[in-house]
Parts: structure tokens; C-alpha cells; sequence
């Protein structure tokens, strides 16, 4: 009797640890896996979508350098012939921009002009520049002694440290006075 006993101990034992085999790991984790023959060959699907996607792209960016190269090419020949029109209208004319009393410029003297023009324009802008910073200076200078002015009213205390009203009314009566003389 001991020994049935004993016997549906040990079999009640295998029955209730069941052993996987990795055959059978395997197959559950290739389930949940996208790309599974089993479930439509997922990985060939993707690659198709992503080298299709890769081509009209490229296809694109092609099409893209095409037609800059074309209107490159048709600016090109259209300063071409706009050059050509107004060289042979200025030679029929006898007057030519880079003409200086009668006579044409020297290789030299093309040169020269153009520096000193750009010198005198780069004078221009350092002037400019430094009377828009001396406005600047001027107008922040005027501003910190408005600040400090009124600092100094807003700071005012009475002999037991509370502040002074008498300060505070004198600022917000000139404020409402400087409001009603701009509008």
C-alpha cells in the first residue's frame, strides 16, 4: 500500500511540473516575432516597402537636379543674349559706362575707381555707426538718470522705516501729468 502511495506521489509529481522542450521555447517566441513565415513572410514584405520607398526617392531628388540644371542652363543662355544687346547698343551709341571723358578706362584705373568708391562707402557706414552708438549712449545715459531719480523717490523711508507717501504721490502725480501732455 505504501508503495501505490508512494507510486501516485511520483506521478503526480511529473504531472505537475511538465517539462518544456526548447523545441517548444522556440516556437513561442517566433510567434510573437513580426516577419514569421507562418504569419506572411512579414521581413520580405518591409524590405520591398523600404526599397521601393528608397527608389522614389532617389528618383525624386534626380528628377530635382534635372530641372535646376535646366533653368541654370536657360538663365545662363539668357544673360547670354541679354549682354550681347546692350554690348552692341552701347557700341553703336559711342557711350559706354566705364567711359571718362571721352576715354576709356585704363586696366588700371577700372580698379582704382572701384576701391576708392568702396573705401568712400565703408567711411559711410563707419560714420553712421558710430553716431547711431553715440545716440544710443545718450539715450541710455538719459534713462539712468530717470531711474535713479526715481529710485531714489520710491526709496524714501520716514524715521520708523516705512515709506514715504508724500514721495510716492509726488512720482504718480507727475506721471499722470506727463500722460495727459502726450495724449
Amino acid at each position: 500500500m505504501e508503495s501505490s502511495i508512494a507510486k501516485s506521489k511520483n506521478t503526480r509529481l511529473k504531472k505537475s511540473f511538465p517539462v518544456k522542450s526548447r523545441r517548444d521555447n522556440n516556437k513561442t517566441k517566433h510567434q510573437n516575432f513580426r516577419g514569421n513565415v507562418e504569419q506572411g513572410q512579414g521581413f520580405a514584405d518591409i524590405r520591398k516597402k523600404k526599397m521601393f520607398y528608397q527608389y522614389k526617392k532617389l528618383q525624386k531628388k534626380e528628377r530635382y537636379h534635372e530641372e535646376k540644371q535646366k533653368k541654370s542652363m536657360v538663365d545662363l543662355y539668357q544673360d547670354d543674349g541679354d549682354n550681347r544687346r546692350n554690348k552692341n547698343k552701347s557700341d553703336s551709341s559711342g557711350k559706354s559706362s566705364q567711359k571718362r571723358g571721352g576715354k576709356k578706362l585704363s586696366a588700371f584705373e577700372k580698379p582704382q575707381t572701384e576701391f576708392l568708391r568702396k573705401k568712400e562707402e565703408k567711411k559711410k557706414k563707419f560714420q553712421e555707426q558710430q553716431r547711431q552708438q553715440k545716440e544710443r549712449d545718450e539715450a541710455m545715459e538719459t534713462y539712468q538718470q530717470k531711474k535713479k531719480k526715481r529710485q531714489k523717490l520710491l526709496a524714501k523711508r520716514t524715521e520708523r522705516g516705512q515709506p514715504h507717501i508724500g514721495s510716492q504721490m509726488q512720482y504718480l502725480l507727475e506721471k499722470i501729468e506727463k500722460q495727459v501732455k502726450t495724449s
